[in-house]
């Protein structure tokens, strides 16, 4: 987010991370693999980013050899065309954002900001990895997942004199700017979704230049979130609608009216226009019909602002992109095999504390369950690597707020959230951006929203005939089809470490949060693979296969093939009924769609298994897990005791 004399993005997000030009000879013959989208593969792009180490990347211990992409694999280029200076060419509108009529928006929602292009390059992994499907239609290989950091630019304090919103909002800036050095090191990509609120002060700082590589073709993306925020008169003066106008078509109207024009103030200062400004995250003011009036802009409202929308945050837990309406609250009925507006949901929560979810919430935020959630859709890829390929790709988003990336803030974990950013994003690149499988199929690039929707696009395009299968499966929001037993399971438990078990098993140990038990997670990429029992795999167990069919064993080895299993103490996986326990994803009565529990606001009622959550509390207004039902959920240790009258979790 550094400002640039002149705008190198071409250059730059070609070689964001990790590109060793040349091929850096690990006995084999072979390179690491690059771990991110690239705009070109010649060896002169290359080198613009590690011959001297610009924007972070590391310099190439050989820059005089030639041939980079020869011993290191990379994705297709993708991207905008050069001819168009990097812009996209294709506006179709996806918007998104405005899923929910009034709803929190915490991260429920996710960012899916697509370019609009056609282009499924970006999917590809490396020689003979075409990340999706070739001109013939032919599926070369399963994609790589995606991987993107999403961050929600909310709203600055109100009510304050100017010198002291601005003050607010450097702390907030010098958090961005912190995250994107980050991922400048990293190879990390960030999604980004402003409120008008927050572009405002960027504009009137004069700081529009720290999005120079968030516009189409950079590295990163810059998209458009809301809140109920209305301007008043004079700069940094805005005000939140009450909550009885919140759902009213001409406060809304108003709400789009005074905010988007300012994040089109961000993309016009870059060289940019509206029309770049497709993707919406999430409002906090909707209403049911809006798809056409504010999203499309087709006429019927009186809009200031010239966007047309075309991608949208979705169903949160939802590791797949898939189309519907954007304004549509409901949680059933999104999807559809033909919606003109595609739908990306994030997969993980926000990391350091997300407390609008309520308990599960206070949990949810923190690195291990992220980690977890990672892996799901990992095994989920794996599966399709091997034995689905023309399922649709696969994505992973997390994301964080800028006051949560503020110098010294800690999560609810009591971890400092950018020590926890730190770790997670440096276990992803350890272990799975840019890596291959023994298959040498690459695992996972780092993405934006926009590699995310041009990957949707083309698999669509190829697989037209099973697209309503997908909009069936999201839906009925069985989001994991090939090991629906093991990703329920998963709910109870957070990701503790990777275990050595010898050769030919891959092995991670889940701590199931209830109990403190340890469950170990195994497969073989080698056939079938005996593991003696001892340490962590004991030799009275429960085994759980993928479809959730659960054997008792007593024996010294365990048979391990390539179907993952389960591994826990005898009657580990009883009562494996999601419950009011899930930690983020989706839940029977709906709880985590759109922006998080229902609201019991202004006399509104809970669901059985929920109370309302009372002021000052975090979560008030809000029906959250009754701790006090036997349904699997214990507190968290941030929270641990069961309050016995209220059924609220607490010191």
């Amino acid at each position: 987010m550094k400002q640039k004399q002149n705008p190198l993005w071409f250059l730059v997000a070609t070689c964001a991370f990790v590109l060793w030009c040349g091929c850096a000879d690990d006995g084999g013959g072979k390179g690491p693999a690059v771990p991110h989208a690239v705009k070109a593969t010649d060896d002169k792009s290359c080198l613009a980013c590690h011959k001297d180490g610009t924007n972070g990347a590391p310099k190439a211990p050989h820059p005089d050899k030639t041939g980079c992409t020869s011993c290191h694999a990379a994705p297709d280029p993708v991207g905008g065309d050069a001819g168009t200076d990097g812009r996209t060419e294709d506006k179709e509108t996806t918007d998104d954002g405005a899923q929910d009529a009034g709803t929190l928006d915490d991260g429920s929602l996710d960012g899916a900001q697509d370019t609009g292009e056609q282009d499924g390059a970006g999917a590809d992994s490396g020689p003979g990895q075409d990340a999706g499907t070739g001109a013939d239609g032919a599926e070369a290989s399963y994609p790589p997942i995606l991987v993107s950091a999403m961050v929600h630019m909310d709203p600055l304090p109100s009510g304050m004199p100017e010198q002291q919103i601005l003050n607010v909002y450097q702390s907030f800036r010098d958090g961005v700017v912190w995250y994107a050095d980050l991922a400048a090191k990293t190879g990390l990509r960030i999604s980004a979704q402003s409120t008008g609120v927050y572009a405002e002060a960027v504009v009137f700082s004069g700081h529009e230049g720290d999005f120079l590589e968030f516009m189409p073709g950079g590295t990163h993306h810059l998209g458009t979130h809301l809140h109920a925020n209305v301007r008043g008169v004079g700069s940094l003066a805005w005000t939140d609608l009450p909550d009885q106008q919140k759902n009213d078509p001409a406060s809304v109207l108003q709400v789009f009216n005074d905010n988007i024009p300012f994040v089109n103030a961000i993309f016009e200062a870059n060289g940019f226009g509206a029309a770049d400004n497709w993707y919406f995250h999430g409002t906090h003011a909707s209403y049911t019909g809006m798809d056409g009036p504010l999203y499309s802009n087709d006429g019927t409202a009186a809009t200031a602002y010239p966007n047309t929308y075309d991608t949208c945050g979705a169903v949160r837990g939802t590791p797949r992109a898939f189309r519907g309406s954007c304004g549509d609250p409901s949680p059933a009925g999104e999807a559809s095999a033909d919606g003109r507006f595609v739908k990306i949901a994030e997969v993980g929560g926000i990391i350091g504390y997300d407390e609008l979810h309520g308990p599960e919430g206070m949990v949810y935020g923190t690195v291990p369950y992220q980690r977890r959630d990672f892996l799901r859709v990992f095994l989920e890829w794996r599966e399709n690597a091997r034995l689905f390929p023309e399922t649709p790709p696969l994505h992973f988003n997390y994301m964080i707020h800028p006051y949560q990336l503020v110098a010294g803030k800690t999560g609810t974990d009591g971890a400092q959230i950018r020590q926890s950013i730190s770790d997670f994003v440096e276990w992803l690149w350890a272990n799975f951006a840019g890596k291959t499988d023994p298959r040498d199929r690459i695992v996972a690039i780092f993405g934006t929203v926009p590699d995310i929707k041009r990957r949707f696009s083309e698999w669509e395009t190829a697989h037209a005939g099973i697209k309503d299968s997908l909009a069936a499966e999201v839906n009925t929001r069985t989001f994991f089809r090939r090991l629906p037993g093991i990703h329920a399971a998963l709910d109870r438990a957070y990701h503790e470490e990777a275990l050595d078990l010898g050769a030919g098993v891959t092995a991670h140990r889940f701590v199931e949060r209830d109990t403190g038990a340890d469950w170990v997670l195994l497969f073989s990429d080698e056939g079938t693979v005996t593991v003696p029992a001892g340490g962590h795999v004991p030799a009275e167990r429960d085994v759980m296969s993928g479809d959730g069919t659960v054997t008792r064993e007593n024996s010294p080895t365990l048979a391990v093939g390539e179907s993952p299993v389960l591994v826990g103490p005898p009657g580990a996986f009883e009562a494996q009924d999601g419950g009011n326990g899930d930690a983020g994803g989706p839940s029977p009565d709906g709880g985590f769609l759109d922006g998080g529990p229902p609201s019991c606001a202004d006399g509104g009622s809970c669901p059985p298994d929920r109370v309302c959550c009372p002021s000052p509390r975090p979560c008030a207004g809000l029906c959250v897990a009754d701790c006090r039902l036997d349904a699997g959920f214990a507190c968290p240790p941030q929270a641990p005791n069961c309050d016995p009258s209220t059924g609220l979790c607490g010191p």
